[in-house]
């Protein structure tokens, strides 16, 4: 039975050519080299990073294993058992009540760090061994979370390129587009969106057209030579242009406000001009990326700040750019990620056309409503457009199963927000049968702002040229009524924003204290300069120390900046806005 090979040959070849090998540049001095392990440890190092080579194994075939599986292999092997289990009680206590962290393991870090409890459950003190090495080695090298392990590598070769010529050049190129496209369409009909998975499938065949079109002309800067086709189109490319188009694709939120007010149907105010709609709309959208930037030690490099949403986008990237070299056997399934992403794409795209096409009623499938189409209160509560929905098959459009991250966000918040929906509902009907606030006479689940008589609010009836409320206008026009579920949901933003600051403080005020230790030293000692990496110790967090960090006072002045931009819109123009009005772009 023969093992998998190391690949050990690729790395003498590398340290030939004068480049750092994974294992140079992501050293951290804790395991022991050149351990010899055995083959039944080997394999469970392998499986627990989540591959799979039974198959293989049982066959006795030879092939050649990623680099992060030789890495990991590595580091496991030559791990202390007292340094591993020093890690398992320090992520024994640190992941306490931690919802992303898999149950199953925190229940079995518990039993490894109970010798005598594990081996009292029919195990071996070799299986203890192994199993504490691979628990610590995968939290202190790979990653606690098994979603990270699947989308992210515990290597980094700094000798990649990342940030050049071309990368530049098609990151603003597709920002641009798929930016200018979600605006324009953002307000029509139909609605046309560029989501980022789309840029980045489009992106890649234009970075490898790069790569065999561009000649290699560059320039030296500093010691440092710049090219326009420095070589293979890489991952790292790939991303720094994702990343690119990934902040800046999705429409500006401001101009909600900007319609509002240059609509005859709204305010009306035909002084907004296109110097107020840039002031506004930089000072709204860099405020927050400033706030992000000076906050970001205490919701981005905590080690439990895990963003869902951004691990598709780091599978897709891996799937076109990371080429697989073998065929895994997983379930009794042998499929490259490549060939998956492309039997996945071909397959929503043709049966895109059926229910958004061909048969639209599949999109909100309202078939209890077809029983009595006539019956009001079935359509009230069964009905997709207008109803509450209660219906236990409502769609078979994946673009409506998929609106809220179906597969990409946590179970447990899914479960959170179907609970809160199911006690929405009966609030919602409650609100409506009892005609709290006369909303029995108005739509049921509606967003838009009746008059007394059923009519849509317009609110140039109750302001003056000024956009200022007139007290005698408004008693003569009407009050605003709401329907249902706007009063729930309104009601809701009241009560859930302040409540989850506070749940947030109180159950991760761990995490939060260390942030703001870190911080205070900084202020204290007048260091703004030192790294915000300081203190945390996380896998991510050593790879990332290697790089130069962007500091604190460039989005200080980014702020600053912003601040004073909104301080001239709401100056310069009759906005009618005190100054400190603009602390509501911050929301």
């Amino acid at each position: 039975m023969s093992l998998p090979s190391t690949g050990t040959s690729s790395e003498e070849a590398d340290q030939k050519k004068g480049m750092k090998t994974p294992y140079e540049v992501n050293e951290v001095p804790l395991s022991e080299k050149g351990v010899e392990i055995d083959e039944d440890f080997r394999y469970n190092i392998i499986h627990a990073c989540g591959h799979n080579f039974s198959a293989d194994k049982e066959k006795g075939g030879s092939f050649d294993l990623p680099a992060d599986i030789e890495y990991m292999i590595d580091k496991i092997g030559g791990l202390k058992i007292e340094d591993a289990i020093d890690i398992l009680k320090k992520a024994y206590k640190d992941h306490y009540q931690d919802q992303n962290f898999p149950s199953d393991v925190y229940l079995l870090i518990h039993d490894l760090l109970d010798k005598e409890l594990y081996l009292s459950k029919g195990h071996t003190e070799k299986e203890w061994t192994e199993e504490s090495k691979i628990q610590a080695g995968l939290i202190y090298y790979y990653s606690p979370y098994p979603e990270v392990r699947t989308v992210t590598s515990p290597l980094d070769i700094e000798d990649v390129p990342i940030e050049t010529i071309r990368s530049y050049i098609l990151g603003i190129i597709w920002t641009i587009i798929g930016a200018g496209v979600n605006e324009f369409f953002m307000h029509r009909k139909p609605r046309i969106t560029l989501t980022a998975p789309v840029i980045q499938v489009l992106l890649y065949p234009c970075g490898k057209f790069c790569e065999h079109v561009l000649p290699d002309w560059g320039f030296k800067f500093r010691g440092k030579r710049f090219s326009l086709n420095p070589g293979p189109w890489t991952a790292k490319e790939q991303m720094f242009s994702t990343l690119m188009f990934n902040v800046a694709i999705s429409y500006t939120y401001v101009s909600h406000n900007i319609y509002v007010q240059k609509l005859k149907r709204f305010y009306n105010n035909d002084w907004v001009d296109i110097g107020y709609e840039i002031l506004l709309m930089l000072s709204s959208q860099f405020m927050g990326f400033g706030f992000a930037g000076i906050v970001r030690k205490f919701v981005i490099y905590p080690e439990k700040c895990i963003w869902p949403t951004a691990f598709p986008t780091l599978a897709l990237n891996s799937a076109l750019l990371k080429g697989e070299k073998h065929t895994e056997n997983i379930n009794g399934w042998r499929i490259t990620r490549y060939h998956f992403f492309l039997v996945c794409f071909i397959g929503m795209f043709l049966y895109f056309w059926i229910p958004n096409y061909l048969f639209q009623a599949l999109s909100t499938f309202d078939w209890l409503a077809w029983i009595k189409p006539q019956n009001f209160n079935l359509a009230v509560v069964t009905g997709s457009q207008y109803g509450l929905g209660l219906n236990p098959i409502p769609t078979f459009d994946w673009n409506i199963i998929d609106y809220n991250y179906a597969i990409t966000i946590p179970f447990f918040s899914q479960l959170n927000q179907y609970i809160g929906s199911f006690i929405g509902f009966f609030a919602i009907i409650g609100i409506f049968y009892s005609n709290y606030k006369w909303s029995g006479y108005l739509p049921l689940n509606d967003n838009n702002i009746y008059t007394n008589t059923g009519e849509l609010y317009e609110v140039t009836e109750i302001l003056n040229k000024n956009s200022q409320l007139v007290e005698s206008k408004y008693q003569k026009y009407s009050p605003p009524f709401y329907t249902a579920g706007n009063l729930l949901i309104y009601g809701a933003y009241f009560a859930l924003y302040p409540f989850s600051f506070c749940y947030t403080v109180i159950t991760e005020w761990s995490t939060i204290k260390n942030s703001f230790k870190v911080f205070y030293h900084q202020l204290r000692h007048l260091k703004l300069w030192k790294s915000n990496y300081d203190g945390f110790d996380d896998p991510q967090t050593r790879m990332m120390k290697k790089y130069k960090e962007v500091p604190d006072w460039y989005f200080l002045v980014i702020l600053v900046i912003c601040i004073v931009l909104g301080i001239l819109a709401v100056k310069l123009y009759p906005a009618q806005t005190p100054v400190w009005g603009i602390s509501l772009f911050w929301c």
